[in-house]
């Protein structure tokens, strides 16, 4: 059984275990354990290094509405998966629209939204949704 010390385990469902802090005011929050079992190391991608192409924004309705947005991320070069570059931006409360750009092409290949962020790195094919939710003090789920 996982512990996590000044909280107990409320409730457990298939491979889940929700825990609660101390009770105080006759009010309590719930927290999941995160179990993440993915690591951007097991999901290596190799460096494009030519030429980035330039971006082909009518290639998808968000690369011409949110272009200027798209173009300010794209200056930094590839930040995903050896060939890509994700642009994100806000799309209202707890909501984060990310555009996935195949800098080989030029094309917007994929788009996303996620609620709490994403988490990604330039040498890995992984990206992790809503990493936002998860503390970085105790690793749980509020």
């Amino acid at each position: 059984m996982w512990l996590h010390e000044g909280f107990k385990v409320y409730s457990r469902f298939e491979e889940y275990s929700f825990l609660t802090n101390l009770i105080e005011d006759k009010s309590i929050t719930i927290y999941r354990k995160n179990n993440n079992k993915y690591s951007f190391n097991a999901y290596p991608s190799d460096l494009y290094k030519k030429r980035l192409v330039k971006i082909v924004y009518d290639s998808h309705p968000l690369g011409v509405q949110f272009k200027q947005q798209i173009e300010t991320i794209v200056a930094n070069g590839i930040n995903f998966g050896g060939k890509y570059t994700i642009a994100s931006w806000g799309c209202g409360t707890a909501c984060q629209q990310h555009v996935i750009i195949d800098r080989s092409s030029g094309l917007i290949v994929h788009t996303f939204t996620s609620e709490l962020g994403i988490e990604f790195q330039p040498n890995s094919l992984l990206i992790l949704k809503n990493n936002g939710a998860v503390d970085p003090e105790t690793g749980l789920m509020d």
